[in-house]
Formats: C-alpha cells, sequence, structure tokens
C-alpha cells in the first residue's frame, strides 16, 4: 500500500512537489505500511541526526526509466548536512520485468516454503535451459559430506569408502573461533550415531531440509566435514577447496553474524517490520505518466502500459553487489556453478549463475537484463558483480574484469573487518588469477601470430604479486579506498610484501588504477624496464621502471603539504592519497610518474620514499596527482615545459621494493 502522499506521486494530475509536511506525518504513513516511506524512515534513523523538516519530491524521466527522488528539507538551515538526504526509486514499465509480489506479501512462517519452491524452479531451469555445469555424477568429491537419511538423520560418511558420486551441495557459512568447541561434539556424535536435523545448530537443519525438498541428500559443511586429527585435511588446500566447489551442484551462502543457531528465516527484531522490496503501482496517471509512459512503448503497442514496477536504488545495489556477504569469498564464488544467498536480516532469498545475473525471489528472472543500458552506463556509476571469468574476451576485458575482482575482494575484507596478511590477501585470488592468465595465454589476435607473438603474450600474463606483468607500469597505479570496520588496523602496511603491490595494504579497500589512454589527450609515461625475485621461491620482487622522477620534500604542518622541489607552489600543487595513515612529518619524498592527462594538465603516479640502507632502492608510501592551477595565463604548454624541467628533462631507471 501507498500512503496519500506518495500515492500522488503517481496519480496526481498537476505538479505538487511537497511529499510529507513534517516527521510525524511520515511516521504515521511509515506504521500504517507504506511502501515508500517504512524504509525510508529506517534509512533516515540509520544515517542522520534529525528528521525535523518536510520532504519534497523531483521526478527524473530517462530512456527506459524514471528515477523519483524524495528530498529531505531541514527546519533549521544551519543542520543541514553537506551531502543533502535524499531517497531514491526507479520506475520501469512492468511489462518490461518479471515480477514476484509474494515476498512482500507473505506471512513471514511462510518463508522456508516458498523459498523452497522458487528455489526448486531456479535449480530445474538452470539444469534444463542453462550451460552451467550439470553435475549430475561429480568428477571430483570431497572425502567426507554429510547424508541426511531417511527420517531427518544426518550422519558423517567417508566417501572414499562408499565410492559415493551423487550430486551434493556446499553449506557456507561464517564461523567464529569460540564455536570450535561446539563443532567439535557434534562432528563426534555426526560420526558414531548420527544426529537428526532437529539437534543440530537451527541455521544448519533449516538449510538441510531445503536440501531434501530439492532431492539433495548430500552436503559439505568445512566446520563439520573434518578429517580426524590425526590425518591430514587435504581440503584446507585453497586449490582443493575451489575443485569442492567447482563440482557441488549448489552452494548455499548464509551469513550468519550471530551464529548458526539462529534461524536463517527471522528477520532482525530490528528490521522485521521494514521491507525493502520492489512493489509495483497500477494506473500510473497525470505527472508521472506525461513524457515517460508515453515514450516507452512495450512491444510496438500503440498504447503505452499504465502499470510500473518500483525499485528502490538500495535495493538495486544490495542485490546486485552484497558485500557485506563475506560468508562465500570470491574465488568460491566464481567457482561454483550456482549460488544461493540466504541473508536472515532480508525478506527474500536471492541466487546467482553463470547465465543468469542476480535474481531474487521478487525478480525470479533475473534482473541485469531487464534493466535499460541507461542505467548501467558506466562501472562506476551502477556496480554489479561478476558472475563468471569471461570467456574469449579480450585482454582489456580480461584485465578490466580482474580490476573488478581485486576491488570486490579488498571491499569485502574491510567491510568485514578481516586483518589478513598479505599472503592470505594474495592467496585469495590465487585460483582465479591463474584462470585469467590461462585465458590471456590462449588470446589470438591474428590467424599470422608467430612465435613471437605467442612468448610476447606468455610473458604478459606472468603474475607478480597480485598484477599481471602485461599491465604495467599503469596497473601500479592503485589507490587506497575506504576503512573497513577496524579503525585501530587500518593503513598499515605489511612489510613482507612489495609495496607496489595492492596486496601490501591492510584493512582497506583497493580502486582500480585510472584508465588512461581513453582519450588522445591521455597517456602513459612510463616503461617497465624489468623484475627479478630475491630468492627463487620468495615472494619478495624487486621492478625496475624508466620514468620521469621528481624530487618532493613532505613539509609539516597545517594540510601536510608536499612541494616539489622546481615547481613554483603557487602555480602547481600535489595531491597525495597515503597508502597508510597520513604522513606527517618532514620528510624527502620521491614523485614517479605513470601517466599524463593533458586536458586536466596533471601528471600522476607513485609517491616513494628509500629504503633505510639500500640507496638504490624505494618503497611506495602513496599515490599522487600533480595539478596545474587552471585559469594561468600562457599555461597551455608551459606547464609540460615547467614539470619536465624539474625532472631533470629526462626519464631514469628507479627499483621498487
Amino acid at each position: 500500500m501507498l500512503c496519500k502522499y506518495c500515492d500522488r506521486i503517481f496519480h496526481c494530475s498537476t505538479w505538487s512537489g511537497t511529499h510529507h509536511p513534517n516527521a510525524a506525518s511520515l511516521a504515521a504513513a511509515a506504521s500504517s505500511g507504506c511502501y515508500i516511506c517504512q524504509p525510508m524512515l529506517h534509512d533516515g534513523y540509520q544515517h542522520y541526526n534529525s528528521l525535523d523538516g518536510s520532504w519534497d519530491y523531483r521526478i527524473y524521466v530517462n530512456q527506459g526509466y524514471t528515477q523519483v527522488i524524495l528530498d529531505h528539507q531541514r527546519d533549521d538551515p544551519q543542520s543541514q548536512e553537506s551531502t543533502p538526504s535524499c531517497y531514491t526509486l526507479i520506475a520501469i514499465p512492468s511489462a518490461t520485468i518479471p515480477f514476484n509480489p509474494g515476498p512482500r506479501l507473505r506471512d513471514p512462517a511462510t518463508r522456508m516454503r516458498d523459498a523452497s519452491t522458487t528455489v526448486e524452479n531456479w535449480m530445474k531451469r538452470c539444469q534444463n535451459e542453462h550451460a552451467c555445469a550439470r553435475i549430475f555424477q561429480p568428477e571430483y568429491y570431497p572425502s567426507q559430506v554429510l547424508e541426511i537419511l531417511r527420517g531427518d538423520n544426518v550422519r558423517l560418511i567417508t566417501s572414499v569408502e562408499t565410492g559415493l558420486k551423487r550430486p551434493y551441495a556446499v553449506l557456507s557459512f561464517d564461523s567464529s573461533a569460540t564455536e570450535e568447541g561446539e563443532w567439535f561434539s557434534i562432528v563426534e556424535a555426526l560420526r558414531t550415531t548420527g544426529v537428526g536435523i532437529p539437534g543440530l545448530p537451527v541455521a544448519i537443519g533449516e538449510v538441510m531440509s531445503l536440501l531434501l525438498s530439492l532431492g539433495i541428500n548430500y552436503i559439505w559443511i568445512e566446520q563439520l566435514c573434518r578429517q580426524p586429527a590425526d590425518q591430514l585435511d587435504h581440503i584446507n588446500d585453497e586449490h582443493e577447496k575451489l575443485r569442492l566447489y567447482s563440482n557441488a551442484a549448489l552452494t548455499i551462502a548464509v551469513p550468519t553474524p550471530e551464529g548458526p543457531a539462529r534461524s536463517v528465516w527471522s528477520h532482525s527484531p530490528a528490521t522485521s517490520h521494514v521491507h525493502l522490496l520492489p512493489f509495483q503501482v497500477t494506473n500510473v496517471s497525470g505527472v508521472m505518466s506525461e513524457g515517460f509512459m508515453s515514450s516507452n512503448l512495450v512491444d510496438d503497442d500503440s498504447s503505452p502500459s499504465s502499470n510500473l514496477t518500483i525499485i528502490p536504488w538500495t535495493y538495486l545495489s544490495q542485490t546486485l553487489h552484497h558485500q557485506h556477504n563475506s560468508s562465500v569469498k570470491v574465488q568460491a564464488r566464481l567457482a561454483t556453478p550456482r549460488l544461493l544467498t540466504i541473508f536472515p536480516s532480508a525478506a527474500e532469498v536471492f541466487w546467482e549463475c553463470t547465465y543468469l545475473t542476480p535474481a531474487s525471489e521478487t525478480l525470479p528472472g533475473g534482473i541485469l537484463p531487464y534493466l535499460p543500458s541507461s542505467l548501467l552506463t558506466g562501472a562506476d556509476r551502477f556496480p554489479h558483480r561478476d558472475t563468471a571469468i569471461p570467456a574469449d574476451a579480450d585482454w582489456n576485458a580480461l584485465l578490466h574484469f580482474w580490476y573488478r575482482i581485486v576491488n570486490e575482494h579488498t571491499a569485502t575484507l574491510a567491510i568485514a573487518g578481516e586483518m589478513i596478511n598479505s599472503e592470505k590477501r594474495l592467496a585469495g585470488l590465487e585460483w582465479l588469477a591463474g584462470e585469467v592468465g590461462k585465458r590471456m595465454k590462449a588470446i589470438c589476435v591474428s590467424a599470422m601470430d608467430d612465435e613471437e607473438d605467442i612468448a610476447k603474450r606468455q610473458e604478459a600474463a606472468v603474475y607478480l604479486a597480485g598484477h599481471f606483468w602485461g599491465s604495467m607500469p599503469l596497473s601500479l597505479g592503485w589507490r587506497v579506498g575506504s576503512a573497513g570496520v577496524s579503525e585501530s588496523a587500518c593503513g598499515k602496511k605489511d612489510g613482507r610484501m612489495p609495496s607496489w603491490s595492492w596486496a601490501s595494504v591492510q584493512g582497506r579497500s583497493v580502486f582500480s588504477p585510472q584508465e588512461l589512454g581513453a582519450r588522445d589527450d591521455q597517456r602513459c609515461l612510463a616503461e617497465k624496464v624489468e623484475y627479478h625475485r630475491d630468492s627463487p621461491e620468495g615472494e619478495t620482487i624487486r621492478l625496475s621502471l624508466k620514468a620521469f622522477v621528481l624530487g618532493a620534500q613532505l613539509v609539516g604542518g597545517g594540510g601536510h603539504r608536499v612541494r616539489v622541489t622546481g615547481l613554483d607552489g603557487e602555480r602547481y600543487w600535489v595531491e597525495v592519497e597515503w597508502d597508510e595513515e597520513d604522513e606527517k612529518e618532514p620528510s624527502a619524498l620521491r614523485l614517479a610518474v605513470l601517466g599524463e592527462d593533458e586536458w586536466l594538465r596533471q601528471w600522476s603516479g607513485l609517491v616513494l620514499r628509500g629504503v633505510p640502507g639500500d640507496t638504490k632502492s624505494f618503497r611506495r608510501v602513496g599515490y599522487f596527482t600533480l595539478n596545474t592551477v587552471q585559469g594561468v595565463e600562457d599555461c597551455s604548454e608551459k606547464w609540460k615545459t615547467d614539470i619536465r624541467r624539474a625532472a631533470g628533462d629526462h626519464k631514469e631507471v628507479v627499483t621498487l621494493a
């Protein structure tokens, strides 16, 4: 249902800017169950100090969709945040996207039954229509697996002894170290007498009941399917674990912050009344229909559809890119042919496979195929998760895929507050790096490729501490993003990892390097020379680059400014994004230039500091942008001359450790 204020947006004959006149009106509408006011009020309480004031709305017509933006106008102008409070809805003609109203209307007690039906339909469609692996007889099988017997009894069996090759599922969820004792006692019972489903932690029992409804009687859970203490558990090997995921008929991810003892089908008490779900509005008229409904005819129909499917922007972004799900790491997610995600705090379940981009119970046919292309323009504008490694892709497509994966991997770790060492950060993408490298080597530019061309591709695909040799030097221009939940440990760099590797940064997400060459006035100014390891097995890799290098000084005081030797500080200024916590103490720096943007009059690259005791090597400590003050007369070419002169009018070789 919609309150009278929200209903007016879709059925008002004339423009009316006022939405809700005050916070009391909004709260009353939310308590009555308004589909818009409920989540909007909850969002306001989550992010803003006060809801005093009124609300207005704006409507923006785009090709294929319309945006409805609800703005919060404060009573006290002095209390306005720097970023105005707003709540955004996307409106799409209902005839263009499959929609299921069930999740919003159902009783919470029926959630498991409805989810089982939806998942069964997804499984049948995927097995019958998609090219995803069918896996009726897996090529690889875990050494131990849980078998769900008749009568809902569960036991731990050894597949090697039984010769089992039946389809199995994987259950992946978060587990704290404090639960280890509980797991031990359960494992012992499973190995000897077996355990009834009611005797298992609630979340595990519920997932097993769901699998039984799908006809799957075997399930692997890392915490329970362990070898005895006196035997080697080869599943600890990351590659073996990924083989296990890739051969599973289905992987179920359950983020359980409160542990598996809590039901996966119950909402959090704090949000049980808030349903952040799409809904439909029928017989749209007035302002909303003018210029939009008539310009988006479906199937060449002479009369436009009068029904709209309304999707909250937050719902769309969370569904396509739920980075807060740390129960399945990015490698396992891309290795498994099918992934079902059950969020205890959500009102529905989510599905994705190689051929069906993220879907939900509300939007069971997937989401991306039905969204207007104008809404998805630009990866930065509307990011979404990859569901498969690109096949038959060119070099740039594979590299962009890799950058997106690195960003997702580091952001997920940051959000989860996982402070793992650099080696484990790299191991979290090692398998994917190997798969991407294989595809890079297999790229065939033309039928005339000779041995030299093949050798160059082989060399370009060499993987070095999170980078591919062929992507350097530009890939070294990564930048540090936002911090995770553990602020005290953020900004620390691991000295055991090369400083130029994104894996050396802990507790923060990592942004992809800026792309150069998209415009004619952007170009790479550096060249890679060589790399070498300190030892044949060592991870410490030194790189040599040939680049323009500027001397600089970090000046203490307000702003912690960086001044470049030989440049007028009034005409040129440096912006630095530090890899660690902001540097404050005065010190000497070196700026190695990677790229140039002629239109913006900028040079950008790496901030370096000398390695103590090694006069020939430097460590990366940040990323810089050297800016030219705009509007200065006679600066069109002089800025290049000035900067090159400050760099000695030549490139030099620098070694990065």
